[in-house]
C-alpha cells in the first residue's frame, strides 16, 4: 500500500519551503510520495480574496511539474465549499483504496486541530504528520501523530503577495517557472522590476536641391532632400541620439562620424539597427518612442504608418509603441522659410 502525505491548503501562491517540506518528508520516509490539495476556500479564510481556483492549481503543477514524488490534486474542486479536511479524506480513500493517507499539516495547525471540523474523525482513520513551524511548540500530541524532523523554512505566501504587489520582489522563494507564470499573467497585482532609462535626442539637416528626402526609413516624393554624411534621415538620428543618450553611451556622431567613410551614403536604418544592438550590449531593449518631425512641407501626416511600419521592423518592436507626429513653426525660422527640416525624440528602453 503506497503510503501518500496529504498537503491541503490555498497554496496562494506555492512556494518553495511547501515543496521543500514535501520532498524532506519524502527523504525521511514518512512518506512515498506527497500531494498537494490546491483548496478552493479554506475554511479558516474564508473572507480572504484568493487567486482564481484554476491559476493557484496552476502554479501548484508548475512548481511540481519536475518532480516524481510531488503531485497536485484537484479533488477539493469537485466537492461541496467550503472545503474540510474530513470530507476530502473519505472522497481520497473512497477513490484510492489502495492507498494509505497521512495527513500532513504544521504545528500551527496542530495547535487549533480540536476546531477543525469532525477532527476526532480525521485522527479515526489517519495518521498525521506534523511539521515544525517558527514560534509554534508542540505539545498534548497525539499517538496517530507522528512529529517530522524537517527543517524551519520560514517563507510565507503573504509575504510574497505583499510584495509583489509593492513591486520590491523579484522571485525569491519560489519556484522559476511559478514566478515567471506569475510575471506573464501578472498575478498578484504584479509590477515589473525592470529597470526603465528615458532618452531626448534632436536632430537637424538643411534642405537642398538634388538630393532625396528620407524621413522615418521611407522615400518621400519633394522637390529637395536633406543634406548629410549619410542619407541625412534626420527622424532616424533623432532615435539613435535618444537611444544611445538613455543608455549613457554618447551619441550618433561619436559612434558614426561624418568623418568615416563607412558611413557615407548610408542608410540610416543600419544605424538604428546598429544602434539598437548597442544598447543590447548593456541589456536594455526598446520600450517605445515619442517623436515630433518639424517641416513646413512636404505633409508628413499621410507617410506616417508607413514609417511606424518601417522603424518597427528594423527595431524588433511593435509598431503601437512608435508614435510619429508632424508639425510646422507656422512659418517662422529656417524650418518655416523650408532651409531645414528637424526631429525631436523621446525614448524609453528598459532592462531587468
Amino acid at each position: 500500500m503506497t503510503v501518500t502525505g496529504i498537503f491541503g491548503g490555498s497554496f496562494n501562491p506555492i512556494h518553495l519551503g511547501h515543496t521543500r517540506l514535501g520532498e524532506a518528508l519524502v527523504r525521511e520516509g514518512l512518506v512515498e510520495e506527497l500531494w498537494f490539495v490546491v483548496s478552493p476556500q479554506n475554511p479558516f479564510k474564508v473572507n480572504q480574496e484568493l487567486l482564481c481556483d484554476e491559476e493557484r492549481l496552476q502554479l501548484a503543477r508548475l512548481a511540481v511539474d519536475d518532480s516524481r514524488q510531488l503531485h497536485v490534486s484537484d479533488i477539493e474542486f469537485k466537492l461541496p465549499r467550503p472545503s474540510y479536511m474530513v470530507h476530502t479524506l473519505e472522497a481520497l480513500r473512497n477513490q484510492y483504496p489502495d492507498r494509505e493517507f497521512r495527513l500532513v499539516i504544521g504545528a500551527d495547525n496542530w495547535e487549533r486541530f480540536p476546531q477543525w471540523f469532525e477532527s476526532e474523525e480525521i485522527l479515526r482513520h489517519h495518521r498525521i504528520i506534523i511539521y515544525p513551524r517558527p514560534g509554534y511548540t508542540l505539545e498534548n500530541v497525539s499517538e496517530r501523530a507522528i512529529v517530522a524532523n524537517t527543517p524551519l523554512l520560514d517563507i510565507s505566501s503573504t509575504d510574497i503577495r505583499q510584495r509583489i504587489a509593492a513591486g520590491n520582489y523579484n522571485g525569491e522563494g519560489l519556484h522559476p517557472a511559478v514566478w515567471n507564470e506569475i510575471k506573464r499573467k501578472k498575478l498578484y497585482n504584479y509590477k515589473s522590476m525592470r529597470k526603465i532609462r528615458v532618452g531626448m535626442g534632436y536632430d537637424v539637416h538643411q534642405l537642398v536641391e538634388g538630393r532625396s528626402l528620407w524621413l522615418g526609413g521611407i522615400q518621400i516624393a519633394h522637390e529637395k532632400g536633406l543634406l548629410g554624411h549619410s542619407d541625412a534621415d534626420v527622424l532616424i538620428h533623432a532615435i539613435c541620439d535618444a537611444l544611445l543618450g538613455a543608455a549613457n553611451m554618447r551619441d550618433i556622431g561619436f559612434h558614426f562620424p561624418d568623418t568615416d567613410e563607412e558611413f557615407s551614403g548610408i542608410d540610416s536604418k543600419i544605424l538604428l539597427r546598429k544602434t539598437v544592438d548597442l544598447i543590447a550590449t548593456k541589456g536594455y531593449s526598446v520600450g517605445n518612442i515619442d517623436a515630433t518631425v518639424c517641416a513646413e512641407r512636404p505633409k508628413l501626416n499621410p507617410h506616417i504608418p508607413a514609417m511606424q511600419t518601417c522603424l518597427a521592423e528594423v527595431m524588433g518592436i511593435d509598431a503601437e509603441d512608435i508614435s510619429i507626429k508632424a508639425t510646422t513653426t507656422e512659418r517662422l525660422g529656417f524650418t518655416g522659410r523650408e532651409e531645414g527640416i528637424s526631429a525631436y525624440a523621446t525614448v524609453l528602453i528598459e532592462k531587468d
